[in-house]
């Protein structure tokens, strides 16, 4: 092989190696930037965050706890944030929950993921030696998450509440003594109603179903600036309108 040759393929070689490069590095840059990325809170959200005359709120380690002030209580609620979706999104319902003489506790999330933190409920649990019955909830892929810890420690709950959620076969809560609450909305393009529907039969039979006439996925939280998330469908209804459902359900189905 002559020297020009040789240098050729040389020359050849670095430049499959700077492709090769820069498309990993802009691959890395991508999963970065997904998994730091999340749907700001709204502003409702983030005034709930400060503590009121009936609620303390307070951060905790990796999470946000809301605790009643009026009342000593026995009953705490963990909610898994839905994917990628602020975890004070859910403060506007936590504080209002908590007024009912319930501690509520958001649970944060490596990269905004339940599925990556799935067991830290049982963390809240250990954390609480006074609370002696808990709960469990997630909105979404949060639901989901909630789902799989309380499928693998259905003993540690008294119940679970999935927001425009619904758990899989692999990890069906059909034959514990659970209670469940599945809120979803009539307007759902993400969690559809056919979705719910599908899945009931790996939820005990004596699961309670809201359908909420005109909710969506978006409203089922106080997030994204106003914007609809995408794959979603307009709501039928306000989003305070859709909380005030929510907020109701969610005491009813606690303190029932």
């Amino acid at each position: 092989m002559s020297e020009k040759t040789s240098e050729k393929s040389f020359s050849r070689k670095k430049k499959v190696l700077l492709v090769v490069g820069v498309i990993l590095v802009a691959f890395i840059i991508g999963i970065v930037r997904y998994l730091t990325f999340s749907l700001p809170a709204d502003e409702e959200a983030v005034a709930a965050m400060a503590s009121k005359k009936d609620v303390i709120v307070e951060e905790v380690g990796n999470t946000i706890v809301f605790n009643p002030v009026n009342e000593k209580t026995n009953i705490g609620y963990i909610y898994y944030p839905g994917g990628q979706v602020d975890p004070k999104s859910f403060a506007y319902a936590a504080e209002k929950i908590s007024e009912s003489g319930i501690k509520v506790v958001i649970q944060k999330m490596p990269f905004n993921l339940a599925f990556f933190g799935k067991d830290r409920a049982l963390d809240v649990i250990d954390s609480y030696p006074e609370i002696d019955k808990w709960y469990i909830g997630g909105f979404s892929l949060g639901g989901v998450a909630a789902s799989m810890v309380a499928s693998d420690n259905s003993d540690k709950f008294e119940g679970i509440i999935l927001y425009a959620s619904y758990t899989t076969k692999k990890y069906s809560l059909a034959n514990t003594d659970l209670k469940v609450l599945s809120l979803s909305g009539s307007n759902d393009g993400l969690a559809t109603p056919e979705k719910i529907e599908a899945r009931k039969d790996f939820l005990p039979a004596s699961a309670t179903y809201v359908e909420i006439p005109g909710g969506n996925h978006t409203q089922m939280a106080v997030y994204g600036d106003g914007n609809l998330q995408k794959g979603d469908n307009e709501a039928g209804l306000s989003r305070m309108e859709q909380q005030k459902t929510i907020i109701e359900d969610t005491v009813k189905f606690i303190k029932s």
